[in-house]
């Protein structure tokens, strides 16, 4: 079982939650995938693959005001932590439908300060975390 404090050394954020700890340890075992302590604080916590796929986040965003595992990575032509625009409207009902989610799964945060008018999608639980990992990345991802 992997060490979750060794595998963020560095990270000053939002202490982490049980299930951002679980997330991260499960991301590691499971899919090899290495956290990356990142921002000019060393607050945030990069979920990234061994290949270089960035697919998401934990910041104290995710973890305080919203309850969630991780923030998801939007792939697309120009990855980004936001939902591209012409997908925000209908960005909860999509991604409850793509994956086969509950409304509990998942929330939208919609952006403030210089973040206004973005969306970003928070998973909540670790299962939908993993379930749509695995749905997004094949194995040569990892």
């Amino acid at each position: 079982m992997a060490d979750v404090r060794s595998l963020i050394a560095g990270y000053n954020g939002h202490s982490l939650s049980p299930k951002s700890s679980r997330l991260i340890r499960e991301l590691n075992e499971i899919f090899n995938i290495v956290p990356k302590v990142t921002g000019p604080g060393k607050k945030t916590i990069r979920l990234i693959t061994r290949s270089g796929i960035d697919i998401g986040y934990i910041n104290s965003t995710t973890l305080k005001d919203f309850d969630g595992a991780m923030g998801y990575k939007f792939q697309g032509d120009k990855p980004n932590d936001a939902c591209p625009k012409n997908e925000a409207t209908s960005l909860a009902d999509n991604f409850i439908r793509k994956y086969q989610l509950s409304i509990n799964d998942i929330t939208i945060q919609k952006g403030i300060g210089s973040n206004a008018g973005r969306h970003f999608l928070i998973i909540k639980t670790v299962d939908a975390a993993l379930s749509i990992i695995r749905s997004d990345f094949t194995e040569n991802d990892y």
